[in-house]
């Protein structure tokens, strides 16, 4: 079977400029990995068929050995490895995720190096766990982790971030029980499919059926629940052994024989000690759990709590207060295993139709993880309360009360709100730009809202600090100020108090300050998080912004920040430096010198009494194997497209070009490759793009060649200037 890959372009390249002035050799920019990447697939494509793809090495990072193998099995299951290497995924990417990351991203690129690197090459996946540790903390460190585990986590981290769901619906509150098992099946998918669906559950989801018969009536009561993997336990064959096992142990001649003189009395006395330690063994292992609950008022908690719930435990209670009443949960602690989706273990609420025919929620709500749920208003007068955990790692577990109320006195705590005649949400669902109630009351004000946790600030003076401080701040929080003074003025930050979750990259609470209007990396004047107070911060122009950005885990006491904006003039530079027209400080040497150092230009003003040195020219001869024999011979670097630093990194990436002579295109493809790789120089020391159709033609005549070998054509010609003005492009 033949595959298919593509690299595809996640932006358009800038055009490339002049060298001459605009920019200089001491800044080049970051280029595309397009092209490079492209041709090294190729290379790797045409080498000899012995040759395999896929077989590249992940670096332990320390006791990630559970980590490399979960990698390497996704890593060639070949539907998702398509899937990264074609770029598949940029389509599907949301912005609708609450954890903020780029597990995806940099998941398909780590997928990418492993088959796009030669096989004698290791790849290290730190960046990768980076992001990992981001989405699920308890992967933070280096201690030794479960490999299922792992993978579980990543799947679902996978997902959420490709779900093609962007607006969840509401969960139905049809009841599906009158429907015969398959068509109860096919309704049950079609609704989780409505909030969950990307290619990741396409090819890891199933569906599982399960089965409670009710021990007093007989009812028997069927659910189609989805699931991303299975427990499967080992073939008793296995365990004790095949038929050669079993000849084994006859060859032994184990033999019984009772030691007592009355065995009667043996007997009774080794029952006597045997159901004793059964007796024992139920009192320690099997913890009571679930049941019906039909008081006004009533308490119940996850199995051995306080202490730590045992695996594979199926508790379900069944609330019941008076007819006309409804029921408020509350959940006093909460400490359960799972993701964001809740697949490991979970607590699970259920509306079930109550006898006054009051119209019951619908589908089950999970929850799980370290946050207490918010309280938990029903409609109808009986709940039903699963808890679910699976054979692996467990945590502390739970304890909620409830109490029957009337359907007018439905309430949510202090530090929640309340909408939908009773739904109640944590605050840090309010103003997220998710509409989490039908009334849409959870986004409206989100003025006074901003007022709290970011927005504009325009004066010449103010503070700024975190919700709630100096209490700790809410989970899930994203918080921007943009302070905006008066043209001609700087602005000075500082820090008073500042206390947010501790982490080493700062990737999980953190406030960025940006030297600008926007959030853009050029414009970062640093990231901080921790204890320790940050430096006081001076902007370059009239504008600033702070981004707080706090996930679902510890929450700290935040910060407190005040600024000031004052003339940009009356900041003073030593006398051996220069001033310039927004008070930034440069060095006497930079003035004048053909180079604008100051973001105003005012270095480079007044300039005509000035003498410059020569500018000699940049241009150096071809000496690329692959490129030479072209219609120019000077070429310019550094490659500011392709960020390759000199022509030595050029050849090193060209120097298999002769597996591409087999190519029947290869003509067509050298002028394009090296009029990427090897730019033309022109006379001042700039370069020159290649033409359109120096692109369109290796496209026209390369489609079928590479299309043999299972590459798809990547490169977008339009990009590239359609022109046949020399001073444009050229064709070489």
């Amino acid at each position: 079977m033949r595959d298919s890959y593509t690299v595809t372009l996640p932006e358009e390249p800038p055009a490339l400029p002049d060298l001459h002035k605009d920019l200089r050799p001491r800044a080049s920019m970051p280029g595309s990995l397009l092209v490079s990447t492209f041709v090294g697939l190729v290379l790797n494509k045409t080498k000899s068929s012995k040759a395999v793809q896929g077989l590249t090495g992940l670096r332990n990072l320390g006791n990630t050995c559970f980590m490399n193998s979960i990698l390497q099995c996704l890593s060639n299951t070949k539907e998702l490895r398509d899937y990264c290497l074609q770029n598949q995924y940029l389509r599907d990417l949301n912005n609708n995720s609450r954890m903020r990351t780029a597990l995806m991203s940099e998941f398909a690129k780590l997928i990418q190096l492993l088959w796009t690197s030669s096989p004698n090459e290791s790849v290290s996946p730190s960046e990768f766990k980076t992001q990992i540790q981001r989405y699920a903390p308890r992967f933070v460190g280096y201690n030794q982790q479960d490999a299922q585990e792992f993978l579980r986590f990543l799947l679902d981290g996978l997902h959420s971030e490709v779900n093609r769901v962007l607006v969840r619906p509401r969960a139905s509150t049809d009841s599906l029980d009158h429907l015969p098992d398959d068509e109860k099946s096919r309704q049950m998918w079609r609704r989780y499919q409505e909030r969950e669906d990307s290619r990741i559950s396409d090819l890891f989801v199933g569906q599982l059926k399960s089965s409670l018969t009710c021990s007093e009536c007989g009812y028997c009561s069927t659910a189609f629940d989805p699931f991303w993997d299975l427990s499967l336990p080992i073939p008793k064959g296995l365990v004790s052994g095949d038929a050669s096992g079993h000849q084994l142990w006859g060859q032994v001649g184990w033999r019984y024989r009772a030691d007592c003189k009355f065995t009667w009395l043996c007997v009774a006395l080794m029952s006597a000690i045997l159901l004793f330690l059964i007796a024992l063994l139920l009192g320690i292992v099997i913890h009571p759990c679930g049941g019906t609950l039909r008081g006004p008022e009533g308490s119940f908690s996850s199995p051995n709590y306080p202490g730590p719930y045992p695996p594979d435990a199926l508790c379900i209670w069944r609330i019941e207060v008076g007819p006309g009443l409804a029921i408020q949960l509350k959940m006093e602690t909460f400490s359960v295993e799972g993701t964001a989706s809740c697949l490991f273990d979970r607590v699970e609420l259920y509306e079930e139709q109550g006898v006054d025919a009051a119209p019951a929620r619908g589908g089950p709500t999970r929850f799980c993880g370290n946050v207490a749920p918010p309280t938990f208003n029903s409609n109808s007068n009986r709940l039903r309360v699963t808890f679910v955990s699976d054979s692996s790692v467990g945590a502390l577990g739970f304890s909620a009360r409830y109490r029957a109320v009337a359907p007018s006195e439905k309430s949510c705590a202090w530090d929640e709100h309340l909408c939908d005649q009773g739904l109640c949400l944590h605050l840090g669902f309010i103003c997220d730009g998710f509409h989490d109630c039908m009334d849409k009351s959870d986004e409206a004000n989100c003025s006074l809202k901003h007022k709290e946790c970011g927005g504009p600030l325009t004066a010449l003076e103010g503070h700024l600090s975190t919700p709630n401080h100096p209490q700790p701040y809410p989970h899930q929080q994203l918080c921007l100020w943009q302070i905006s003074v008066p043209v001609g003025h700087i602005i000075d930050l500082h820090f008073h108090n500042f206390s947010l979750e501790s982490h080493e990259d700062c990737s999980f609470d953190f406030v960025e300050v940006h030297d600008s209007a926007g959030t853009g990396a050029a414009s970062l004047m640093g990231r901080f998080c921790g204890h320790q107070l940050p430096p006081p911060l001076t902007s370059s122009r009239h504008v600033m912004t702070i981004l707080f950005v706090a996930d679902e885990g510890v929450a700290d006491s935040g910060f407190f920040a005040t600024y000031q904006a004052h003339n940009a003039t009356e900041k003073t530079c030593s006398p051996a430096e220069f001033s310039c027209r927004n008070g930034e400080c440069r060095a006497l040497e930079s003035v004048c010198d053909g180079w604008h150092d100051c973001p105003d230009g005012t270095d480079e003003l007044n300039c005509t009494g000035v003498s410059y040195p020569a500018f000699g020219s940049v241009c150096e001869p071809v000496h690329v194997e692959m490129c030479l024999g072209l219609g120019y011979n000077a070429t310019s670097f550094p490659n500011i497209w392709l960020a390759i630093p000199d022509q030595e990194g050029a050849a090193e990436v060209l120097q298999d070009y002769q597996t591409l002579m087999e190519l029947p295109c290869f003509q067509h493809l050298r002028l394009l490759i090296c009029s990427l790789f090897v730019p033309k120089c022109t006379p001042d020391g700039g370069v020159l793009q290649p033409c359109r159709a120096v692109c369109l033609a290796a496209e026209l005549r390369c489609r079928q060649s590479l299309g043999l070998l299972g590459i798809l054509w990547p490169i977008n010609c339009n990009i590239l200037p359609d022109s046949n003005d020399p001073v444009e492009c050229f064709q070489p």
